[in-house]
């Protein structure tokens, strides 16, 4: 059946010909690409597979380039570093052949010039050898990798008051300031010697034949001393001069003499000639056989001895003897008219009987010319002493001994007093200075007229208390008496502030009293301030005697400057008050004010040995001008300034002009000799000769340094002397006879370059923390911000987070002005804290209102007052060197670092130094009985709810003595009680103490009712644990990470015996717990060594032999000598504290003054027993001063009783003390004085000593910070008499950290309650150590690792360390700041111009993906690398300026050395080189057969089948084919029906 309707044949044809099309255009492209896959739909999965491969293919091939590219540039580098290596041998030649001394420095020189070239080259190969445009060899080939410069090191924030508290820096000067010592010169007649005063020898000669000049040359010569001079002390003398006036020759005189009878034995001494009878002579001698002895002999004469009856001995001096007259006498006579009858000396077995005078003899004079004087000088003449109390003149002291009779004392003047009489002599009217003084009988003679003066020695104020100089007469037969200190310096000044008050500003306070000021007189006083502006202030002489100036608030402009009254009260050395009433003298005084802020002073801060200097206050615009000096801009400022070399080094030039006709002949220049002949006939030609022959001699050469310069055609040369002869001695020209005349003149000096220090500083951000807030009533009041007032702030009440809010907006409003920022920290616990960004000094005062403190606004806002400085860091070149210290009389903690050696590469903060702690105190409370008890009465003391109680029967008194003895022994026969009893410090109380110190107690008292005692309960100390401070929980942040608390298991090390360590709070503890977040922290923590270091030694107390040092609880034996020397004693003490360092992990060392300790990190803790005799810290080297002696005393009551067998008692240091019976009624006198002898008889107690005044004894320690415990008073139990004790002075041991304890028996049976009792129940000091935290030096970002890893994100940036408190702020709980940290950013990336690595890393691609990499490092070869910059790094300098030079073998040894590390560097590169190149060679064979076989893989998959695709298109062309003639049929039967139609 045919269908028209549809075609259904012709269709299907259509449809099977349009596929057999498809196909056969699929075969068709197939074959003409060659490709099975030319589109997605060909193989979806393959034409992915084949792509990718395509891709790796390519890379593989790029990558096989790359490495060939890489093995070019290396093999490029390798051969300039093989050239560098050629040079180096050849370097190396030269410096063997440079050492040999076969080699003249000359010769070395020539050397030498090889030498740097080489250099020069090496430098010059590492700069300009490139690969593609760029130098691979100066370490900037591709990127810069190693460690970047960090902020080395990180100063303390540094806090105070605003106000500035009194200060004890003051300069006392003036003409009348020093101290003043005197003697009495006398001796009529000086000889030949040496006078030695004060160190200073002079000569006494035969010239000085007086003792006026004597004196005078005395004066003259240690006046002109470079001692004296150096030391600005002055020497006069008051002795006058005397000459002798007689008015006739004296005649020889006569006197008779009368012997007596002598017996046996018996002898007569007759001028000087001595008669003894023989021991055996048989009867008396009569009187004229002794007379007959004495006969006819002559002046001098010794008389022979006689047989049997008597020897002679001496000889007869002055006197010649006559005949015997009248049996038994002889007339002496006189040998010269210069003897005088009166000198005749005769013994008692002889009498003068009559005197004869040839002649009356005349009375005779001396003329005495006086001296001026000065204040406190004598003189002396005839007996007569005169005392200036003022400055008197000459003639003024003649007037005064004019007119005077023989035995007169003359009237006082008002210039000074007399004291003796004046013997022998009178006077008349002066004449000017000179005075005669007659002798006032004929028998005295003027030779007896004796003389005296003071030699005054007058000390600068300089030289403070000095010591009494030493006086050495020697054979001069001069005599001087002791030297007495007539006038004391004036050394200090006791500064007073009434009711605490402080100065205003800093600056300097200056004031000077005038000699002659009176009490109440004006005092000229002036305040310079930190700005330099003066501000005259108002003073009074307030007294005269002690010497007190007092500026009063409400004077003048006094009230800028302080707070409240102000008084100065001038002092001695000893601390006596200065006398101006008796002794007027012209004062000056200058008071430097500082502010809290410590400014640097010249020594306190030396970098790499350099100092620094003081600090500015013109440094710091910014900052409060108080502190400004002290700021971290400031001390910034100064080390910055010698940060880089200051001024040139150059060599000294000297020329030489010559002038005139020369002639033939030697001329000699500079130790150079020329011949000139007459072709040199002018100066210029002279010259040039001279030159020529300079440059040729061994004097100039180039081994000298030395360059000579001439002109052609000039007549002078200059010689450039080179730095290392500094200012050279001045040419010597010796013209000889050539007559050329010659100038030498300097035309440049010699100078030196100050060498920096490389070390710069930064100045960090200032942060102020605030404070835990506290709740309570509204407050209001004014915030000032470095002066600058805020509006007014009211608290919001229960609204914390409100008050903070309006705090932080009133602050907010003046930053403009102020500078600071107020942060709201959103924690109660923080309160509000202040930022200066630009690190200036950040001031805080409260101006509260209404009933308001300071201190409670303060609590209620959550802010601070007082001043704080930021921090400043220190930077230098990555090598460079920082290592701090100060000078002997600096203090590097004024600078807020630490001394150390900061110059590894990484960031250090160091916490601040935590003061030591003092030990836990026992709780002691006191019950006092008062009246008498009754039989019946009941006294009960209740301790920790255990009831003790007693009444007078029990008791067997009813005295308050009676019942403490009962109670005392009741309680202590509880030995758990955890407290033990002793009696008080008055009669009738009771002590009771803890036995743990620490641990608290509980206790109540009473009496039962209607008793006639009464019972009073006092806590007399209260219980105070040891205040150390631990880490706790939340304490503190690090980089955002919470730090965990401390334990005690962190710290192995640091003893428990003392109460006052606890190894949970050491800096051991602390940083372990640091470090158990580095990991997250990126800063490692490490214990800083605690450290106590004395500086006082003493050997000259009398203690030798075994002492004992307990050092962190091992005992420590030292062998004292006496008088030992500092050094010595020392020397023993650290040897044998280091003896046991694996004991006690303690280290000493000799600081030059005393020993210094130093621990690994551990707590230390250092005590010696106080019970020794006179042994002190200073014993052991340990002392550092300030310490003050304990006085307490004893105060006697009352009568005694009318027994005589009462006796005083106390107890001191456990030792019961007791006296003598007293006698009846003993008054309190009597009992003190029995007491005080008592104690001082007691061989048990050391180190004490009591002196009684009326009924008061007074007990002083004879060592100042050595306590003793005095109680236990009592008489007899029915005696109406008592004894009060107390505390004059508290003892204090000052700056000492070294602890003195008793550690004998009878202080710990019976004042710590047992003779076991432990070393934590001992008043023992612990220094703990500070912490170093450390951050690593960051690297530079997003460069590979040298196996071709990811960039590590770890320290990349390289942050600062950030502190910041934990969540427990600034409260009650947190030890923050007293664990020494401080909020901030310390430390991170130095700034840019520190350099950067010297080394460049070149990354290469060797795969299809990314990090597929091989590095390689090449450092710089360059002159600042580190492969050759030890050798090459001076190059820039002039050849005379370079260090590294073998012109010497010296130098050349050196190089040597130099060159062998370099070379081993070079080798070490080069290897590396080899290595990469040789990688990369299997590399590139790697990747080409990957991307071979990845090709063929490729292949397989996407390539086409020629075969099946061409029978594939032969099927498809006859299917075709066949398509189209079917389609044709079927179109064809479709036209048959239309032809039956159309039939």
């Amino acid at each position: 059946m045919a269908v028209i309707n549809t075609n259904v044949k012709a269709l299907f044809s259509q449809m099977a010909l349009k596929t057999s099309g498809l196909e056969q255009s699929k075969a068709m492209q197939q074959l003409s690409t060659g490709k099975r896959i030319n589109s997605s739909r060909d193989d979806a999965a393959g034409m992915t597979i084949a792509t990718r491969m395509t891709h790796q293919i390519r890379s593989l091939n790029q990558a096989v380039r790359n490495a060939g590219d890489a093995i070019n540039l290396i093999q490029t580098a390798e051969g300039a570093t093989n050239e560098i290596t050629d040079m180096m041998q050849r370097m190396r030649e030269l410096a063997v052949q440079a050492v040999n001394d076969t080699n003249s420095n000359e010769d070395r020189s020539y050397l030498d010039l090889e030498f740097q070239q080489l250099k020069q080259q090496m430098v010059q190969i590492a700069d300009n050898t490139e690969w593609n445009g760029f130098s691979v060899l100066n370490g900037k080939a591709g990127e810069q990798v190693g460690e970047m410069p960090v902020y080395k090191v990180t100063s303390d924030n540094q806090f105070g008051d605003v106000f500035i508290q009194p200060t004890s820096t003051k300069s006392i000067t003036g003409p009348d300031v020093g101290e003043i010592q005197q003697f009495t010169l006398s001796g009529d007649a000086p000889t030949t010697g040496i006078f030695s005063l004060a160190g200073v020898d002079v000569k006494i000669t035969s010239s000085e034949s007086t003792l006026a000049l004597a004196a005078s040359k005395i004066q003259t010569a240690l006046n002109n001393s470079s001692v004296f001079a150096r030391n600005g002390m002055t020497v006069s003398h008051s002795v006058p001069s005397a000459k002798t006036v007689q008015g006739v020759t004296a005649v020889t005189e006569a006197s008779t003499v009368k012997f007596t009878a002598l017996s046996a034995g018996e002898s007569v001494t007759v001028a000087g000639l001595t008669f003894t009878v023989d021991a055996d002579y048989v009867g008396p001698m009569s009187a004229a056989d002794v007379a007959a002895k004495f006969a006819s002999v002559a002046d001098g004469d010794t008389p022979d001895d006689i047989a049997d009856e008597g020897a002679f001995t001496g000889s007869l001096t002055g006197f010649a003897s006559d005949v015997v007259v009248d049996t038994d006498s002889i007339v002496f006579t006189s040998a010269t008219d210069n003897t005088n009858v009166t000198d005749l000396q005769v013994s008692t077995a002889a009498s003068v009987t009559t005197t004869t005078q040839g002649k009356a003899a005349v009375n005779e004079k001396s003329t005495v010319v006086f001296t001026a004087m000065a204040a406190g000088q004598k003189v002396t003449v005839a007996g007569l002493t005169f005392t200036a109390n003022t400055d008197v003149t000459a003639e003024d002291v003649a007037g005064y001994y004019a007119n005077l009779a023989a035995g007169d004392t003359p009237t006082d003047p008002d210039t000074g007093a007399f004291t003796g009489t004046l013997t022998a002599f009178s006077t008349g009217a002066a004449t000017n200075a000179s005075l005669d003084f007659t002798s006032a009988t004929d028998a005295t003679d003027v030779t007896d007229l004796a003389v005296s003066g003071s030699v005054t020695i007058k000390y600068s104020a300089a030289s403070g208390d000095a010591s009494t100089a030493l006086v050495l007469s020697g054979s001069t037969n001069l005599m001087a008496s002791e030297v007495q200190t007539l006038r004391s310096a004036v050394t200090q000044a006791n500064e007073v502030f009434a009711s605490s008050g402080k100065f205003l500003r800093s600056g300097g306070l200056q004031m000077s009293v005038p000699s002659g000021a009176t009490a109440g007189s004006a005092i000229t006083a002036s305040f310079v301030d930190a700005d330099n502006q003066t501000i005259q202030l108002t003073a009074t002489l307030d007294t005269l005697n002690p010497a007190v100036i007092k500026f009063a608030k409400a004077d003048g402009m006094n009230s800028t400057v302080i707070t409240n009254d102000l008084s100065y009260t001038l002092q001695d050395s000893a601390g006596g008050n200065i006398d101006l009433e008796n002794t007027p003298r012209a004062i000056s005084m200058t008071v430097g004010v500082e502010g809290s802020i410590p400014a640097l002073r010249e020594g306190d801060l030396l970098i790499n040995g350099i100092n620094v200097g003081p600090s500015s206050s013109q440094d710091d615009v910014l900052s409060p001008r108080n502190n400004a000096a002290g700021s971290a801009i400031a001390k910034a400022a100064a080390i910055n300034r010698i940060a880089i070399d200051q001024g040139i080094s150059q060599g000294q030039i000297q020329s030489v002009v010559f002038s005139g006709t020369p002639m033939a002949g030697t001329i000699t220049v500079g130790g150079v000799s020329v011949v000139l002949t007459n072709d040199d006939s002018t100066p210029a030609l002279a010259a040039a000769k001279i030159a020529a022959a300079m440059k040729a001699s061994p004097l100039f050469d180039s081994s000298t340094g030395r360059t000579l310069t001439y002109a052609p055609g000039s007549a002078s040369l200059s010689v450039n002397f080179p730095t290392s002869e500094g200012s050279a001695a001045k040419l010597e020209v010796q013209p000889g006879v050539t007559g050329l005349g010659s100038v030498v003149n300097t035309t440049q000096q010699f100078a030196t370059k100050a060498p920096g220090t490389g070390v710069f500083a930064k100045v960090n951000e200032n942060i102020f923390s605030g404070q835990a807030m506290v709740g309570g009533p509204v407050a209001t009041g004014v915030v000032f911000i470095n002066g600058f007032a805020s509006a007014n702030i009211t608290t919001v009440y229960n609204n914390s987070q409100a008050t903070r809010e309006n705090v932080v907006r009133a602050i907010n409003l003046i930053s403009d002005k102020t500078g600071v920022k107020a942060i709201n920290s959103g924690s109660d616990e923080k309160g509000i804290s202040l930022v200066a960004a630009d690190g200036r000094n950040i001031e805080v005062q409260f101006e509260p209102t209404g009933s308001t403190s300071a201190i409670v606004l303060g609590e209620r806002i959550g802010m601070r007052e007082g001043v704080q400085s930021a921090t400043i860091s220190l930077e230098s070149k990555i090598q460079a060197p920082v290592v701090l210290s100060s000078s002997e009389t600096g203090d590097i903690n004024r600078s807020g670092l630490v001394s150390g050696n900061y110059s590894k590469n990484e960031s250090v903060l160091n916490t601040k130094a935590r003061a030591p702690v003092t030990a836990s105190v026992a709780q002691v409370n006191s019950v006092k009985l008062t009246g008498t008890a009754g039989a019946a009465d009941q006294i009960s003391i209740v301790v920790n709810g255990i009831p003790f109680e007693t009444d007078a029967d029990a008791a067997g008194g009813t005295s308050p003595q009676a019942i403490t003895d009962k109670l005392i022994s009741l309680i202590n026969e509880k030995n758990t009680l955890g407290v033990y009893a002793t009696k008080g410090k008055e009669t009738g109380e009771v002590l009771l103490t803890a036995r743990t110190p620490g641990v608290a107690f509980t206790m109540t008292s009473s009496a039962s009712a209607s008793a006639g005692m009464s019972v009073v309960t006092a806590e007399v100390t209260p219980n105070t644990p040891a205040n150390y401070k631990n880490l706790g929980m939340s304490d503190l942040e690090i980089n955002g990470i919470a730090i965990r608390p401390t334990s005690v298991h962190d710290d192995k090390f640091s003893n428990t015996l003392a109460s006052s360590s606890d190894p949970a709070s050491s800096a051991i503890a602390i940083a372990a717990a640091i470090n158990s977040s580095t990991s997250l922290t990126g800063v490692k923590a490490f214990a800083n060594p605690a450290t106590i270091a004395g500086s006082i030694t003493s050997t000259d107390t009398p203690i030798s032999g075994k002492q004992s040092l307990y050092v962190n609880g091992i005992q420590i034996d030292v062998n004292f000598v006496q008088n030992e020397s500092g050094t010595d004693r020392r020397a023993k003490v650290i040897a044998a504290i280091n003896e046991r360092t694996g004991q006690h992990g303690v280290i000493a060392t000799d600081n030059g003054k005393g020993v210094s300790l130093a621990t690994d990190g551990r707590n230390l803790s250092v005590w010696f027993d106080s019970s020794q005799d006179e042994l002190s810290a200073s014993d052991f080297g340990l002392d550092k001063g300030g310490s003050v002696a304990q006085v307490s005393k004893i105060v006697v009551a009352g009568v005694g009783t009318t027994g005589t067998t009462d006796k005083a008692t106390v107890m001191i240091n456990g030792v019961k003390v007791e006296s003598e019976s007293l006698p009846a009624n003993a008054s309190a006198e009597t009992t003190a004085a029995a007491l005080a002898a008592a104690i001082n008889a007691n061989t048990s107690l050391k180190n004490l000593t009591a002196t009684v005044t009326n009924d008061t004894v007074l007990i002083t320690s004879n060592v100042p910070g050595t306590a003793f415990d005095l109680r236990t008073p009592s008489v007899a139990s029915d005696s109406d008499q008592t004894l009060k004790l107390s505390t004059v002075t508290e003892n204090s041991q000052g700056a000492n950290e070294v602890s003195a304890v008793d550690m004998s028996d009878s202080y710990l049976k019976n004042v710590l309650g047992s003779p076991t009792a432990p070393i934590s129940a001992m008043n023992i000091k612990t220094v703990y150590g500070t912490v170093r935290m450390v951050s690593d030096a960051p690297v530079l970002p997003a460069l590979p690792g040298v196996d071709g890893l990811p960039p590590s994100s770890m320290n990349v940036q390289g942050k600062p360390i950030q502190i910041r408190t934990g969540s427990d702020g600034l409260g009650a709980m947190s030890n923050f700041m007293d664990l020494g940290f401080n909020e901030g950013s310390f430390g991170g990336r130095a700034s840019v111009d520190m350099d950067p690595p010297r080394v460049g890393r070149m990354a290469f691609q060797v795969g299809s993906g990314a990090y597929q990499l091989i590095t390689i490092d090449l450092a710089d070869f360059g002159k600042k690398g580190p492969i050759t910059g030890e050798i090459t790094g001076d190059v820039d300098l002039s050849v005379e300026q370079r260090k590294v030079r073998i012109n010497s073998r010296e130098g050349a040894t050196a190089v040597l050395n130099l060159l062998d590390n370099a070379m081993n560097k070079v080798n070490a590169t080069r290897a590396t080189m080899g290595a990469v190149m040789n990688r990369l060679d299997h590399v590139i064979n790697n990747l080409t057969n990957v991307s071979m076989n990845m090709s063929a893989s490729r292949s397989s998959i996407e390539d086409a089948d020629y075969a099946s695709a061409s029978t594939e298109l032969a099927k498809t062309q006859i299917m075709q084919q066949a398509a189209t003639a079917v389609l044709a049929q079927a179109n064809t039967s479709q036209q048959s029906v239309m032809k039956l139609l159309g039939g």
